[in-house]
C-alpha cells in the first residue's frame, strides 16, 4: 500500500489519477476467505468473488465504526436483514425473479420474510465467495474508486447504487 492513498485531494483529477493503482492493488491482492478474513484491511473497498468472477464491490468508509471484515459478515450471518446482506438479498430477488418494489406487490421486508430460507442459502453462498479488498481512507477517493471498480470489473448486475 503507498502512502498517496492517504492524502486528501485536491482535485477531480487528482482522485481519478488513483483510480487504475488502486484497481490493479484490488485484483492483484490476496483473496480471503473464512478464517483469513481477519487479514482485511479495516477500511476501503471489497469485491466478493465467485469462481475466480467479481460480483460485487462494496465499501467501508471512513465515520464508520465497522471494518471490511465486520460488513462483509454482515453480508453472510443468517441473522442480517435486507438491508444489511444487500449482496444476499440482490442474489435473493434475482433467484426468484423479482424486484421488490418494481411490480412484485412486496416491500424488500416483506420479501425477505416470506422467503427466509431462499434468503439464508443466499447468505450462505456469498459467504463461500473470496473477498479482495484494498485500503482506501479519503471517503471522496472511496466513492468515487467503488464506482469506477464496479464499472470496470462489471459487477452492476449487483451493484446498482440506488438506495434501498
Amino acid at each position: 500500500m503507498n502512502d498517496e492513498k492517504d492524502t486528501m485531494p485536491e482535485t477531480f483529477e487528482e482522485i481519478v489519477s488513483r483510480l487504475e493503482p488502486l484497481l490493479e492493488e484490488l485484483k492483484n491482492g490476496p483473496a480471503y476467505q473464512g478464517p483469513t478474513l481477519r487479514r482485511l484491511p479495516g477500511k476501503g473497498v471489497y469485491v466478493f468473488y465467485e469462481d475466480g468472477r467479481p460480483m460485487y464491490v462494496g465499501r467501508v468508509g471512513g465515520n464508520s465504526k465497522q471494518t471490511i471484515r465486520q460488513r462483509v459478515r454482515q453480508h453472510t450471518i443468517p441473522s442480517s436483514g435486507h438491508n444489511q446482506a444487500t449482496f444476499a438479498f440482490r442474489l435473493l430477488q434475482e433467484h426468484l425473479g423479482t424486484s421488490a418494489g418494481h411490480g412484485s406487490g412486496m416491500t424488500r421486508p416483506e420479501l425477505a420474510e416470506q422467503y427466509e430460507a431462499e434468503f439464508r442459502e443466499q447468505k450462505q453462498r456469498v459467504s463461500d465467495m473470496e473477498v479482495r479488498a484494498v485500503a482506501v481512507t479519503d471517503p471522496m477517493v472511496q466513492a468515487v474508486f467503488e464506482i469506477y471498480a464496479s464499472l470496470t470489473l462489471g459487477t452492476t448486475r449487483y451493484n446498482r447504487f440506488d438506495t434501498h
